[in-house]
């Protein structure tokens, strides 16, 4: 038996009725639950009228667990095949996988009816009924204690026996269809028209499954005995044919012979000289000749007339049709949201005058299409209108966008990813698939989406729903050029759509150093009912992004979340996590990170987003897990390493990660960080009005940055200008460490206490939260809870370990046993990061080491870190010349 990985690659070559045969009974019980849906979902939308492939395939969903797929293929099954004893079997044991044994018991018992295997369904009547399974040799089908059958009298002669309802029927045309045609749409079933069954209508609910209430079927009456059937004629010998091969005439003595012996003539008393007569041919008169073609002239004409008239109204009809979905396909392209309706009951009107029209048939499932794009696809069936398709012959080239757009809409975006090879070449030509095959691409992140979308409107110039497409993915793609130009002209030519305002509203919070929002942001927010879905969460995400710059971040986590549940993309799920960042909303971030990386675990930019997320918790080591196998040249990549390094005191990795981006991609988050290595060893020289001024950019980390930067030079002032921008109930420890450290300058112990407790209570400990806890707990007096501190992160404080307990021993008074434990360890260099400098720094003051103190605290002194910590040092060296000079 050939291996599952060989079958699949077989069907995959191939996908005929055997291999697909082959490859569902291999997948039964194997949980190739991707697999499953690729070929089940063939089966059910390629395969849809063979009923073996359709049970399979309902056995293997119910082997997966999938039971609503499970019941649903198999009720597809009955209704091509409504007294298949298969198919109501299993169907019976899906219901009792799903607990609906009443229901079952009827199934089973149409199984049963048409000749389903007795052993079987006693089991599966067992089970159902919370039944012990009988044993092979057990009682039949029927129970014990049930009366005995009620004997069903022979029907009479001109009567037929009668035959059970079957328990499918055909599906019904759509609502707009003309009812007359609905054997025209859905195949005649020999049963539809029984008074015991009802249309599919009643067999499914909203919840799409079958319903069965239906009376129980009887057994079929006996046939009527009848009477025996008259012996067949002997067959023809030589002597029944004269000479010449012709018949033989019979004698008319044989003839009369021949009635004697069967009792009606009586031989004796007839003439004993007999022959034929030749019969006489009645002369016909003129008259009749003269009526007859006259009738036949009149039929002739009435039949020609007729078969005129009727072509001609069909052909009047045929033209109006066309008129009416020539005006659909045109409303169809704009993708307006109020003209759907009407298309829907056009269409309809359109298959009333020509219920046969393939134009007709392609124009619905365009609609279909069409309105799933615009407002939401979970809802829409494409099943009845790709069928009404293959019955009017369109080609299976001009369906292929409605199948993309079935598994779309039903959330299978990677099946329909999969099958776009297969109609990639067939259906290069319908901008209607290159639409579709645009927007999968979209929803999988894959940048290749607005080439599709150009391919589209290339085939048809007025595909308005093509361009919006391409508009919006060109402006949610940073690394496109031209949106600017692209959605003014498109504003300029379509000024009365509310997607041109959408589009510009879009660009604008796509800005990093956005200015104040347009007039386009309040037009989108007032008409935001008119746009369609994937620009659905532009409205929230502005009126979000106009609450952040008013510090009104509960409005902004508000909107945001209502932006969220709209997104239809990575791309757009990304953009919305990136301004969760600025109200800085951890959970909010995470879930906007985690939809983007549902909708495609390896779109890039998602990716990034996640790490953005992790850095925002201070989760180091998971912020660089998420950029793993991304490319380093990429600036976001290269930001989140650079951060990582930064706050990990990593001159090194800091370096790297910034050189690794040529200045002219850098962009302007990453040229901000370049302050981030002189800021990093102390060595940064701004002025107040800009430290200030870079606190306030949008760049990431660039408060952080400026924050440092002033605390380092002892700008208290300009650091409380730059804080004061953190919201209150702002618990990032990045940002934690800051405000210890300023409160701590501030001489506020209490709260440098709470914010380097908070520093350390979450994600990644690092070297700068520990070293700011340890001047905390000296301030506070609480030396000895520095030797704690140290031995609960030993590796973190690596060789600084030491220099921070001498401080922490010698501030205690034991300056000798401070003394003792760094007299043989060098301190860090003078090129060391600036943190890892002043806690060394510190021990030797406190032990008024001046002669290792002395050159070390110059170069401080030099770079103009004035703060109070070395401050403290100039004094306990007795330096006040130098402190007044620095």
């Amino acid at each position: 038996m050939p291996s599952l990985d060989a079958l699949y690659a077989e069907w995959e070559a191939t996908q005929s009725v055997r291999a697909t045969l082959q490859v569902l009974e291999a997948l039964r019980g194997q949980g190739a639950t991707e697999r499953v849906s690729v070929v089940c979902r063939f089966a059910t939308t390629s395969m849809w009228s063979n009923v073996p492939v359709l049970v399979l395939a309902g056995r293997v969903y119910l082997d997966d667990g999938r039971l609503s797929e499970a019941q649903a293929t198999l009720v597809a099954a009955g209704k091509l095949a409504p007294q298949n004893a298969e198919v109501y079997r299993w169907l019976g044991e899906v219901l009792i996988a799903r607990n609906d044994n009443e229901r079952a018991i009827k199934v089973l018992e149409r199984a049963a009816q048409f000749g389903g295997d007795p052993k079987e369904l006693r089991v599966l009547f067992a089970r159902a009924k919370g039944e012990t399974p009988p044993p092979p040799s057990g009682r039949p089908l029927s129970s014990s204690k049930a009366p005995p059958p009620t004997p069903v009298p022979a029907p009479a002669r001109s009567e037929r026996p009668a035959v059970p309802p079957p328990l499918f029927s055909s599906p019904p045309p759509p609502a707009a269809l003309p009812k007359t045609s609905a054997a025209a749409i859905t195949g005649a079933n020999p049963f539809a028209t029984s008074p015991d069954i009802s249309s599919s209508a009643h067999f499914f609910k909203d919840d799409a499954e079958p319903s069965f209430d239906l009376p129980r079927a009887s057994v079929p009456p006996p046939v009527p005995s009848r009477p025996p059937a008259p012996r067949a004629p002997a067959p023809l010998t030589e002597d029944d044919f004269s000479n010449d091969g012709r018949p033989r005439v019979l004698d008319p003595r044989e003839v009369l012979n021949a009635l004697a012996l069967a009792g009606v003539y009586d031989a004796s008393e007839g003439p004993k000289d007999l022959q034929w007569d030749r019969p006489k041919r009645a002369p016909l008169k003129r008259s009749s000749l003269g009526v007859l073609a006259g009738t036949l002239v009149v039929l002739i004409g009435g039949i020609g007339g007729a078969f005129f008239y009727v072509r001609d109204q069909r052909e009047k009809a045929r033209v109006e049709s066309e008129r009416i979905l020539a005006k659909v396909d045109a409303d169809l392209k704009l993708g307006r949201l109020e003209l759907l309706p009407d298309s829907e009951t056009t269409i309809g009107r359109a298959f009333e005058l020509d219920s046969r029209s393939p134009h007709a048939a392609t124009t619905w499932m365009k609609e279909r299409a069409v309105l799933g794009l615009v407002k939401g696809g979970s809802d829409v069936a494409f099943e009845e209108a790709i069928s009404r398709a293959k019955e009017v012959g369109v080609p299976d080239s001009a369906s292929a966008f409605a199948v993309l757009a079935s598994y779309l809409f039903q959330g299978d975006t990677s099946g329909a990813a999969a099958v776009l090879p297969k109609w990639d070449k067939a259906a290069e030509r319908d901008p209607y698939y290159q639409l579709l095959a645009g927007t999968v691409l979209e929803r999988i992140g894959d940048a290749h989406a607005i080439e599709r979308y150009k391919a589209a409107l290339a085939l048809d110039p007025d595909f308005v729903m093509a361009e919006v497409a391409a508009l919006r993915a060109i402006v949610l793609d940073t690394k496109q050029t031209g949106a600017k130009e692209a959605v003014a002209a498109f504003r300029t030519k379509q000024p009365a759509r509310p997607e041109g305002a959408a589009l510009v509203a879009l660009m604008w919070g796509r800005e990093t150093g956005r200015d104040h929002a347009p007039g386009e942001v309040d037009e989108t927010v007032k008409r935001a009912a008119e746009l369609p879905l994937p620009l659905k969460m532009v409205p929230s995400a502005a009126t979000a992004l106009k609450a952040i710059g008013d510090k009104k971040f509960d409005v902004a986590k508000t909107e945001l979340a209502e932006a969220l549940r709209v997104a239809t993309d990575p791309s757009a799920a990304t953009w919305l996590g990136h301004i969760a960042l600025e109200t800085g909303d951890e959970a909010l971030a995470r879930k906007a990170a985690l939809a983007a990386v549902t909708f495609s675990a390896v779109y890039p930019p998602a990716r990034v987003l996640a790490a953005r997320v992790a850095l925002l918790g201070n989760r180091l080591d998971e912020a660089l897990k998420a950029t793993e196998d991304l490319d380093t040249r990429d600036p976001e990549v290269a930001l989140v390493r650079a951060i990582v390094a930064y706050e990990r005191l990593d001159l090194d990795g800091l370096g790297t990660a910034v050189e690794s981006v040529s200045d002219d991609n850098k962009g302007a988050a990453l040229s901000t960080f370049g302050f981030a290595k002189p800021a990093l060893t102390g060595a940064a020289r701004m002025s107040s009005e800009k430290l200030v001024s870079l606190g306030a950019t949008d760049a990431p980390w660039s408060d952080i940055l400026a924050a440092d930067m002033a605390l380092d030079i002892g700008d208290l002032a300009s650091a409380k200008t730059i804080t004061s921008a953190w919201a209150s109930t702002d618990s990032r420890p990045s940002r934690a460490v800051r405000l210890s450290r300023l409160a701590r300058y501030l001489g506020q112990r209490d709260e440098a206490d709470k914010w380097s407790k908070l520093s350390l209570s979450q994600g990644s400990v690092t070297l700068r939260a520990l070293i700011e806890r340890t001047f905390v707990l000296v301030a506070l007096g609480k030396s000895h809870d520095v030797t704690l501190l140290v031995k609960s992160y030993p590796a973190v404080f690596g060789p600084l370990a030491k220099w921070a307990s001498a401080y922490a021993v010698a501030s205690s008074g034991k300056t000798e046993e401070a003394r003792a434990k760094v007299a043989t360890e060098d301190p860090p260099p003078t090129l060391a990061p600036y943190p890892s400098r002043i806690i060394a720094l510190a021990a030797m003051g406190a032990l008024h080491d001046l002669r290792r103190g002395n050159p070390y605290i110059r170069p401080m002194l030099v770079d103009g870190l004035s703060n109070p910590d070395v401050a403290d040092v100039v004094d306990q060296f007795r330096m006040p010349s130098i402190r007044k000079n620095h």
